[in-house]
């Protein structure tokens, strides 16, 4: 029972949430992200030009109620972050591994420069498409 009550009493102190006096503090750079809007009436920007490498892009499903799959073809470029309801296939396309419901989102990383398509399905009758253009 002393136990138990110790270990209340302990959950209850309130602890820091700032590094102590004598830590340094690193200051980490602003991340790069974009969003890229999935509508009933199409990708929103339909061209996206990214202006740093290495820049990451949501892609948010603002619809109410269409499940979308995406495919962005990165081809020969590197893909090395992303979401886990996106995977890389073997042909160098960056797919959905399970529909991306409404409010939902996926995320990818561009780290090199060029042109990269993308193909949205399950948003009306026709694929939306669009790209990404990273300088």
């Amino acid at each position: 029972m002393k136990k138990i009550a110790l270990l209340l009493t302990m959950l209850a102190l309130p602890l820091p949430l700032t590094a102590a006096p004598n830590q340094s503090v690193t200051t980490m750079p602003p991340a790069q992200k974009e969003i890229i809007k999935l509508t009933e009436q199409g990708i929103k920007p339909q061209s996206f030009a990214l202006s740093k490498k290495d820049s990451s892009i949501f892609f948010l499903n603002t619809t109410e109620s269409s499940l979308a799959t995406i495919a962005v073809d990165f081809g020969k470029h590197r893909a090395h972050c992303a979401s886990p309801n996106l995977a890389l296939g073997e042909d160098g396309v960056l797919r959905s591994s399970k529909p991306i419901g409404p409010k939902d989102f996926a995320i990818a990383c561009f780290p090199d420069t060029g042109v990269y398509q993308v193909v949205v399905k399950g948003i009306g009758s026709k694929d939306l498409t669009g790209q990404i253009i990273v300088e």
